[in-house]
């Protein structure tokens, strides 16, 4: 594998992938999807502030832009909830009442939320910390005997 860069930051890396270094690759393990292709690869170097962060990423996190069409009086109801002081988008409360309906309907929620690492990650911050309160309060609790 050959790379070329001039050093300065702002100019593209180039990475040149044999097949042989590619076929090396797949032997070793790494899945087909997820190895380089042989050839001429050009990448960008940006400034880590301008990488997403793994949450932000998450399904949940990222919009997508679709065309659909909506009943009309689907589009005005939540237009004249939109209208009211202080409420979101219509298009964001279109948005959350379809993820309400998802969650509510969703016959293995719970075994998702056991696979996702930052909700559990979250549940023990919280259980964490509400050990240490309950902790700190038995301390300061005089013993009735």
């Amino acid at each position: 594998m050959s790379v070329t860069s001039k050093g300065n930051k702002s100019k593209p890396v180039v990475l040149e992938v044999s097949e042989a270094e590619y076929e090396q690759e797949l032997a070793s393990g790494i899945e087909p999807e997820l190895a380089l292709k042989p050839g001429r690869h050009t990448f960008r170097r940006v400034d880590a502030s301008r990488v997403a962060k793994p949450e932000e990423i998450e399904p949940r996190n990222v919009k997508v832009r679709i065309t659909m069409y909506l009943d009309l009086d689907i589009v005005n109801f939540f237009k004249m909830k939109a209208a009211q002081p202080d409420a979101a988008p219509y298009q964001t409360q279109i948005n959350n009442a379809l993820r309400e309906y998802i969650e509510s309907n969703h016959p293995d929620m719970r075994q998702t939320l056991l696979n996702d690492e930052q909700f559990i990650a979250d549940i023990a911050r919280r259980v964490a910390a509400l050990s240490s309160k309950a902790e700190s309060q038995s301390r300061l609790s005089p013993n009735v005997s």
